[in-house]
């Protein structure tokens, strides 16, 4: 299977939420998102997994202000996903652009 093509925003100090939704049902299912420097040489942010209604296939990736305030350049991204028999397909990749933003906390 090819992964569909899906670009993101990482919005730098900010937190990151994007909801997604598989066609299945997800119970017993795992997720890995992260997004990697253009040749794969840094890892510049994990992106965790919190399940809306697995049932439904319904999740957000999400990643807290405290690491997206360490992301300081684009990259690119993937989603993979594992079957409960360890069996694991790439669902999503695509460029995770990143938004500098302006505004900040003292």
């Amino acid at each position: 299977m090819k992964p569909a093509r899906y670009d993101i925003t990482i919005h730098q100090r900010a937190t990151f939420r994007e909801r997604f939704k598989l066609p299945f049902n997800a119970t017993g299912y795992t997720i890995v998102a992260q997004v990697w420097s253009k040749r794969r040489e840094v890892l510049l942010l994990n992106l965790s997994v919190q399940w809306v209604n697995q049932i439904q296939g319904e999740f957000d990736l999400y990643a807290p202000r405290s690491d997206t305030r360490l992301v300081t350049k684009s990259g690119e991204w993937d989603m993979l996903v594992i079957q409960p028999n360890g069996d694991g397909f790439y669902w999503l990749e695509g460029t995770a652009n990143l938004d500098p933003g302006q505004s900040d906390t003292v």
